[in-house]
């Protein structure tokens, strides 16, 4: 007996999410290379720490929407529409509390650093736009 599947939606899934994949892997080989460049090349993590934010949010939304569209599909089907709206509430609560939970300093987290050498940041702003430049020399 052959269950039907209620992940219909993954035919729209085309060969395009690849691109994640890709993306995963050139940042892993950048992040490597920089390791072997003895950090001459960069400091090997900024190859590798926007790749992966930003290509889990999309795997997540992508996977989300399926699972929702199952769930809904299901429901229907089974004549459960309860489930429609229980589904709807948990996630709609799970939207509004979520980034409420954390306070507005750790979130989001940005991990920016605050320098503290205000004697330098006023010699800089003194300088014309055009004189600055940055020494990548080791």
């Amino acid at each position: 007996m052959k269950r039907k599947s209620y992940f219909l939606l993954t035919k729209e899934v085309n060969d395009e999410v690849k691109l994640l994949l890709q993306a995963v892997i050139a940042s892993l080989i950048m992040f490597f290379t920089a390791h072997a460049l003895a950090f001459k090349l960069h400091w090997p993590s900024r190859y590798t720490h926007h790749t992966f934010r930003m290509v889990l949010a999309v795997a997540a939304a992508i996977s989300i929407i399926l699972i929702l569209d199952a769930t809904f599909r299901w429901s229907r089907e089974n004549g459960k529409q309860i489930f429609i709206l229980g589904t709807i509430i948990i996630f709609g609560a799970g939207l509004v509390l979520y980034p409420s939970s954390f306070s507005l300093k750790v979130f989001p987290k940005t991990l920016y650093v605050e320098g503290k050498a205000p004697t330098l940041y006023n010699f800089l702003q003194k300088q014309p736009q055009n004189r600055l430049e940055q020494n990548t020399q080791l």
